[in-house]
């Protein structure tokens, strides 16, 4: 399995597009975009929203959007798919959640080798947690990072966790 997770795209459409265009030449089972995907702050951009609806509409087939905390009911129809609060997965017996991380996750559940996926804070890494060894991880964001980090995405496969800067290089990687 391979699943590519991009995270807080507030509405830029070039950097979306440049990430769709990535998408054409791989293989992979998901495309899961952790929210914030058509608003923007301190963007002034031109792009309409159905622009952005129609870039997703290549990849529907496989692609799940998780709400953000910038992402409103009424985007919905702007969308080639709805959203979803939270996803959970299993992949080679871990489970694997995925949320936007603005609202509280029961960290309790979390048993060793999950794994949670968030986006909102903008900033990439894994980390894995040393008393209870599940590993947390953030895409970080294609179109606006934070703490001076790249624009970054992340793949997740059978083996590994990696996120990558927008020109495909290795920034972190886990095995898992």
């Amino acid at each position: 399995m391979k699943i590519y997770v991009i995270s807080d795209i507030h509405g830029s459409y070039e950097d979306l597009e440049l990430f769709i265009d990535k998408l054409k030449n791989k293989e992979y089972d998901n495309l899961i975009i952790l929210g914030d995907i058509l608003h923007g702050y301190g963007y002034s951009n031109n792009t309409s929203i159905s622009q952005i609806g129609n870039l997703l509409s290549h990849v529907v087939t496989k692609l799940v959007l998780i709400r953000g905390n910038c992402d409103l009911r009424e985007d919905e129809k702007y969308l080639p798919t709805g959203f979803r609060d939270s996803l959970h997965l299993m992949l080679k017996g871990r489970n694997v959640y995925f949320i936007h991380g603005h609202h509280y996750f029961p960290f309790g559940i979390l048993k060793e080798n999950d794994i949670l996926c968030h986006g909102h804070t903008h900033i990439n890494h894994i980390t894995v947690d040393k008393k209870q060894k599940y590993i947390e991880c953030c895409p970080g964001s294609i179109s606006m990072p934070r703490a001076k980090t790249d624009k970054t995405y992340m793949e997740i496969n059978d083996n590994a966790i990696i996120i990558y800067n927008m020109n495909d290089e290795v920034i972190n990687q886990i095995d898992i």
